[in-house]
């Protein structure tokens, strides 16, 4: 742990160039466990998401972790800005561009953040006893409800420009995660050509447009900007709640890759009053409005 003038207050797994690991250990489960279970856990990290008493959807990650860093600060001074990647002339060239606007919705303060890490797999070195490799998780969530198990992760690619194995590990970087409260009629969106030209817009600024009054509406925007996933798993299986029996199968050799190259998104949520269409009732919800770009390597 340190602290940084930029980054804020840091927590990673270095040591200099030392480099350590982490490992998410599963967690006993004590409630709700089916009576053929034995050691039932849960992931080291679980997030369940629901709404009221409805279940959404569930994400899990356990094992060994390296190459990690979390870090918190204050800043919202590059909230505005875009990495943006086109082809000049055969070439992938990336360039940091700011949009305008930010600066007079985005309030004081706020929270800035970022986390990243390098799964482990079955051929990574250095593991104590322990310590298992990475598998992810996801699924439906609550009881009686079932979610895919993934591991074996690898990176996209094994081999540099040259041909030689680069030993790179298979990762997630959340880039820059802006949280604040805005009032604000529209935010802008930069993307690149290739979207640009792709849904036919006439500028790479894209106007995300979040009220119809002139003042604007109130806001809490979770902005991303520069997120990246770039794994595939090997090896996948089908695994149930421990509410319910083990599954044992051992999955397959089948798995799935959906890697996230430059990720940038703005989500803008709010309180809002509606008309149930089920009971025809008042009802409170949270109102969302969102605009997601992401590019691709081929670009």
């Amino acid at each position: 742990m340190y602290i940084d003038a930029d980054e804020g207050l840091v927590f990673t797994t270095k040591n200099g160039t030392t480099d350590h690991f982490v490992n998410l250990g599963r967690v006993k489960d004590l409630s709700d466990v089916a009576s053929s279970r034995q050691n039932a856990t849960n992931p080291g990290v679980n997030i369940d998401l629901r709404y009221d008493d409805k279940n959404l959807i569930r994400f899990g990650a356990s094992g060994a972790v390296s190459n990690a860093k979390l870090f918190f600060n204050g800043h919202q001074k590059n909230v505005a800005n875009f990495d943006v990647s086109n082809k000049v002339n055969g070439v992938i060239e990336t360039k940091n561009t700011a949009v305008t606007g930010y600066d007079t919705v985005v309030g004081q303060g706020g929270l800035h953040l970022g986390l990243s890490a390098d799964f482990t797999n079955q051929n990574t070195t250095g593991l104590a006893t322990g310590q298992l490799p990475t598998t992810l998780e996801i699924g439906h969530t609550g009881k009686g409800s079932y979610a895919v198990e993934f591991s074996n992760l690898r990176p996209l690619t094994t081999r540099d420009a040259q041909g030689n194995l680069h030993n790179k590990n298979a990762f997630i970087d959340f880039g820059d995660i802006y949280i604040n409260t805005v009032q604000a009629k529209n935010l802008n969106f930069l993307v690149n050509e290739n979207i640009k030209n792709t849904i036919g817009a006439t500028s790479p600024i894209l106007n995300q447009l979040l009220s119809s009054k002139l003042e604007g509406d109130q806001f809490s925007l979770i902005a991303v900007r520069g997120m990246d996933f770039q794994s595939i798993a090997a090896k996948a299986r089908i695994i149930s709640d421990n509410s319910l029996n083990e599954l044992t199968g051992d999955g397959g050799s089948w798995g799935i890759g959906i890697p996230i190259y430059n990720l940038n998104a703005n989500v803008a949520l709010s309180g809002k009053q509606y008309l149930s269409p089920y009971d025809g009732t008042n009802k409170t919800g949270i109102g969302y409005n969102a605009i997601v770009s992401t590019e691709g390597y081929g670009i």
